[in-house]
């Protein structure tokens, strides 16, 4: 008889965990708790905010912010990530904006930016030679003013144009673009030049967007960031010349450039408290 209380013994014992653990799985998920939410974080923009380049994309430089809670505790924090991959400035003002400022609900308190580049590379494939850097400038300023002051946009239902009031109490952060190091001199110093033109043109248009009280607005440097530093950008990494003509390069940063730009965005943040 013994070997055969041996056997059921064996059988029983994990048995009896196993049902232990069925038994308990319900108690361990309904222990979630869902804070209430006092601040909300938004990321707009282009690929860089979408996270491209970094590998997982949720490696990316905003899941970063979120992750590291630079913006506020994850159990106090809404977060969205509405950016898109080659957005436009000309985009994030007739899409992304809007739905910022013109859905009804809980508003952001902080928004993140990061556009400029695909406007350019645009105008290049286009023929636009040299590019309108002031005017992608001009217009990523108001993509920070319409968040801050509102903006008149056509409702999807109704089809009427409706008066969309800005985020109150908001922190907006924008980014300038980093310079790509290109292997070729020429196209090295062009794209040097358009990102210097950028930044000051952006800088010299925000200093005009009316901030209205309590909400602030912070450049976020990536320029100064990047320059000079190597292993930031998948350029500089095998592979990263994709084709024979002049534009085919990959333009998004690894994931340590993802760390930077997180970095960067944080200072910023840290700048206006």
């Amino acid at each position: 008889m013994k070997p055969t209380r041996d056997i059921a013994f064996r059988f029983a014992f994990p048995s009896f965990f196993l049902l232990l653990a069925a038994l308990l799985m319900p108690a361990l998920a309904n222990a979630q708790i869902n804070f209430p939410k006092s601040a909300y974080y938004l990321a707009m923009g282009d690929s860089i905010s979408a996270g491209e380049g970094a590998m997982p994309v949720t490696q990316g430089a905003v899941y970063r912010l979120y992750d590291q809670g630079v913006f506020a505790a994850k159990q106090d924090l809404d977060f969205s990530n509405i950016a898109i991959r080659a957005a436009r400035t000309w985009e994030v003002l007739n899409y992304q904006v809007p739905e910022a400022i013109c859905l009804t609900g809980y508003q952001a308190t902080v928004v993140t930016i990061t556009v400029g580049a695909n406007d350019f590379f645009r105008e290049i494939e286009q023929g636009h030679f040299p590019p309108d850097v002031a005017g992608i400038a001009m217009r990523s300023a108001d993509i920070v003013n319409r968040l801050l002051n509102g903006a008149s946009y056509v409702d999807p239902q109704t089809g009427q144009a409706r008066l969309c009031a800005g985020l109150p109490n908001v922190t907006v952060l924008i980014a300038n673009n980093y310079t790509l190091p290109h292997p070729d001199p020429t196209t090295s110093a062009l794209l040097d030049l358009a990102a210097r033109g950028y930044a000051q043109y952006l800088q010299g248009f925000l200093s005009s967007v009316p901030v209205p009280a309590g909400s602030r607005v912070g450049i976020v440097d990536l320029y100064t960031a990047f320059e000079g530093r190597n292993g930031l950008l998948l350029i500089q990494k095998k592979n990263g010349i994709t084709g024979p003509g002049p534009f085919d390069f990959e333009v998004h940063p690894t994931n340590a450039g993802h760390v930077v730009i997180a970095q960067e965005f944080a200072r910023a943040w840290a700048a206006l408290q």
